[in-house]
């Protein structure tokens, strides 16, 4: 609609997650790395770039003003205007444990560690984050904003509202504990995941590349020699 392009000529190839990588982790390997950082006991897990467009003010608020259950780990990068956030960290300091930047290599085990991933952002192209989470097994709460509905299906709760700090409570909460409902998000988000693997992914953009060098060059059709058939 924006760039007043016909919609038979888009095709929307997702993001994928490296499954080698990305996959549940026993107890035993991920208590040497929560040791590295910090963290005891259960926890939920927010993490990305500290920036306005997370929504981690309404996460602090959450955690503030309700009771969870768990503490919260913070896990991300310095971003833009993130003094405001920074201040509400130090003010939540009894109730958050902020970790700073995260190598890749731990990323997997604090997922799998956590009880589940905190992700309210405002706007998200795809939500990368949401997906490695859902592949190591950890439920999420996101919300019901562009692509963050077809990443989580039905893995996770979905708020209406980015700003509802009680309703992210809520969702917090049910996660946080041993119940029902976080068991059968959990139970979903391995398979959930797995609508976004790396052969779907690579299939649907080889598909694209096919089609258009058939469209530029329609004597391709039948020289498979020359290149991928139409």
């Amino acid at each position: 609609r924006r760039h007043r392009i016909a919609e038979e000529r888009i095709r929307v190839v997702p993001c994928t997650f490296d499954g080698r990588v990305f996959h549940p982790r026993s107890k035993e390997a991920i208590a040497p790395v929560l040791a590295r950082y910090g963290i005891e006991g259960p926890y939920l897990l927010f993490l990305g770039t500290l920036e306005p467009r997370k929504n981690l003010e309404t996460v602090l608020s959450a955690v503030e003003k309700y009771d969870v259950g768990v503490p919260l780990v913070v896990a991300g990068a310095r971003g833009w205007l993130d003094d405001k956030i920074h201040k509400r960290l130090r003010q939540a300091r009894r109730l958050v444990r902020a970790i700073g930047f995260v190598a890749d290599a731990d990323l997997p085990f604090l997922y799998s560690g956590a009880r589940g991933l905190v992700y309210p952002s405002h706007y998200e192209g795809f939500g990368l984050p949401l997906l490695e989470a859902l592949a190591c097994g950890t439920p999420v709460v996101a919300t019901r904003i562009s692509a963050m509905p077809e990443v989580v299906g039905e893995a996770g709760f979905l708020l209406d509202e980015a700003t509802d700090a009680e309703a992210l409570a809520e969702a917090m909460g049910r996660l946080a504990g041993d119940g029902p409902d976080r068991a059968a998000y959990a139970d979903k988000a391995t398979r959930q995941a797995a609508r976004f693997d790396l052969g779907s992914t690579t299939h649907a953009l080889q598909a694209v590349y096919r089609d258009v060098l058939c469209a530029a060059d329609p004597g391709r059709r039948g020289r498979a020699a020359a290149g991928p058939a139409c």
